[in-house]
């Protein structure tokens, strides 16, 4: 949307946002099977389900 902004002359910059963002990408089987565990606790609890690396 803004680099046609741009080609339109309606616009003169494009904002990028934080280039050196990390995130934690994991296997959407892992995480499902995660919650299927917290499911089944005797007692709600807070978890926090990662892998433990990050990439840009």
């Amino acid at each position: 949307h803004a680099v046609a902004k741009i080609k339109l002359g309606q616009a003169d910059e494009l904002r990028l946002g934080n280039l050196d963002a990390q995130r934690d990408w994991g296997f959407a089987g892992d995480y499902v099977e995660a919650m299927w565990l917290m499911l089944q606790q005797d007692q709600p609890d807070d978890y926090v389900v990662a892998t433990g690396e990050t990439h840009s």
